[in-house]
């Protein structure tokens, strides 16, 4: 199915969201939500603009200078308490909140409080992705990525393992990691 959706007001659209139910966009001045199964009817909401979005099961998480989370059957917003710079990524599991922001630093909440920060690197984040079994995958300009088994805030064995074994076709091109996904216990899809 194909919708055109105007944006109203100034700005420009900076990111989306869709689901089966819902569609969420966010430009520099107004946050969107838009129940697809009624005839594209705007819900009104008083969520801030955002840089980055995403749905959960019952949730819309956004995340920008604040980070907030939408009740999708009660409205209720939630605002988790964020102080760092601009949110530039963002990945959402039932348990975890991950985001990325422009000092390159990834912080991981656990309901409304945040559980850790990861350590800081030299090499730039360029992706990362929560899984429904509770590790959380970065990867880097390098090409190298790491798994965290965030229950014990420990790096996996999996990155030991495998952290900087690409695919040799991988690595014959200048390749960056722009996303990733994981497909079984062992197994990473890499976007590039």
């Amino acid at each position: 199915m194909m919708y055109k959706i105007f944006v109203e007001g100034p700005g420009h659209v900076v990111c989306h969201a869709l689901t089966k139910n819902w569609i969420a966009y966010s430009t520099t001045s107004k946050l969107r939500l838009v129940s697809s199964k009624n005839n594209l009817e705007v819900v009104e909401t008083n969520l801030s603009p955002c840089s980055v979005m995403s749905f959960t099961k019952d949730h819309l998480v956004t995340a920008g200078k604040t980070i907030q989370r939408l009740n999708l059957t009660t409205q209720e917003i939630e605002t988790i308490p964020y102080s760092g710079p601009l949110c530039t990524a963002l990945s959402v599991s039932d348990d975890y909140i991950a985001v990325h922001n422009t000092a390159n630093g990834v912080c991981v909440y656990s309901g409304m409080e945040l559980y850790f920060t990861l350590p800081e690197w030299e090499s730039w984040v360029t992706a990362m992705n929560l899984t429904a079994k509770s590790t959380l995958t970065v990867a880097f300009e390098t090409n190298e990525f790491l798994v965290f088994e965030l229950k014990t805030r420990t790096l996996h064995n999996f990155s030991h393992k495998y952290g900087s074994k690409f695919p040799v076709n991988y690595l014959k091109e200048p390749n960056r990691t722009i996303g990733l996904r994981s497909l079984r216990s062992h197994q990473l899809l890499l976007n590039t």
